[in-house]
C-alpha cells in the first residue's frame, strides 16, 4: 500500500467532540474489557505484519 502516509483527512474536532469520543471509548472498554490487552509476545508479532 504505497499511500499509507498520505494524510488525505483535513479535519479540526472540538472539544466537546473529543470529550464525547473519549467518552465513547470508555464505554466500550467498560463494557467489553475482554477486548484490551495484549500479551509481549502478541504485541511482538503485529510488528510482522506485512501490508503490501
Amino acid at each position: 500500500m504505497s499511500n499509507l502516509l498520505n494524510n488525505r483527512v483535513n479535519a479540526t474536532a472540538t472539544a466537546a467532540q473529543l470529550t464525547a469520543v473519549k467518552a465513547a471509548f470508555q464505554t466500550i472498554l467498560t463494557n467489553l474489557p475482554f477486548l484490551v490487552g495484549l500479551t509481549a509476545e502478541e504485541k511482538k508479532s503485529l510488528n510482522a505484519i506485512d501490508v503490501n
